[in-house]
């Protein structure tokens, strides 16, 4: 008898760890799933030979709690390399790089990889709300006008890639934070940093990241608004500035493995 529960102990776990992402293999198969289920898509641009993607693969979609909170929506991957036109679509500038949609392929949220397991679940679960609260997000900024309310509008905005209402809205949250610092207002920030630059606006993104770095306190969020940074300024082929911010977060207290391992990764890239 005891033999037989440790081995119905040992199956249950195993199957447990050996839990996966059961992934689409095509954005039209998605859109059917999602209409037939209501969820949302979890659609994601990778490469095979993308070592971010890989990283995201081995260190955050093998985790429960991620494989549980995929769960939750429609996932697909899609390689931009044998579909030019939906990365055309998508203005496609790097792997990994993941977008929320509903079944008529409205964007609703954006997420860039690698990222840690929490802060994904974190953002999976925020665009979730944010899409279902959408309405009640306008009224509240509308009545309220507040620092808190603005942002969170500026925020949605921002994830459903409406630039140029987010940057008015982002503009007026700043304002009214009168130089404290909000937390809700940086992330807004870099949010919408992200979406000019998955917008083709890239050069329009900076204002964005340098003041949601004004305005943060959370470490983690610190981490991530650092790492754009870098990666911006990169890009620009400015790589003192670059080697400037990936070097705070190797060397900060509070961010995560992936952030200190992929800022590593750029400044060895970097530094030749």
């Amino acid at each position: 008898m005891r033999y037989l529960t440790s081995v119905l102990l040992f199956a249950l776990c195993a199957s447990g760890f050996s839990q996966t992402i059961a992934w689409k293999e095509s954005l039209n198969d998605a859109k059917k799933a999602s209409a037939a289920s209501k969820k949302l898509i979890l659609l994601e641009f990778y490469g095979e030979t993308c070592f971010f993607c890989q990283k995201m693969d081995s260190d955050v979609y093998t985790n429960k709690k991620v494989v549980d909170a995929v769960g939750k929506f429609v996932p697909v991957k899609v390689q931009p390399a044998y579909n030019a036109e939906l990365a055309k679509k998508y203005k496609l500038i790097g792997t990994p790089i993941m977008y929320i949609l509903d079944e008529n392929e409205k964007i609703w949220g954006h997420i860039s990889g690698p990222v840690d397991p929490d802060y994904f679940i974190k953002l999976l679960n925020e665009i979730a709300e944010l899409k279902r609260d959408v309405q009640k997000i306008k009224s509240d900024a509308e009545r309220k006008g507040d620092v808190e309310s603005l942002a969170r509008l500026a925020l949605s905005q921002a994830y459903q890639c409406d630039l140029d209402a987010a940057k008015a809205t982002f503009g007026k949250a700043v304002e009214k934070s009168k130089g404290s610092k909000n937390d809700l207002a940086a992330h807004a920030g870099m949010v919408l940093g992200q979406a000019m630059a998955f917008q083709g606006r890239l050069r329009e993104s900076e204002p964005f990241f340098s003041k949601a770095h004004e305005l943060v306190k959370d470490s983690v969020e610190t981490s991530m608004i650092r790492s754009w940074l870098g990666s911006y300024y990169m890009i620009l082929g400015k790589k003192d500035e670059a080697i400037k911010y990936f070097d705070m977060v190797v060397r900060m207290k509070g961010s995560t493995e992936i952030d200190r391992w992929c800022a590593d990764y750029q400044l060895r890239i970097l530094r030749g």
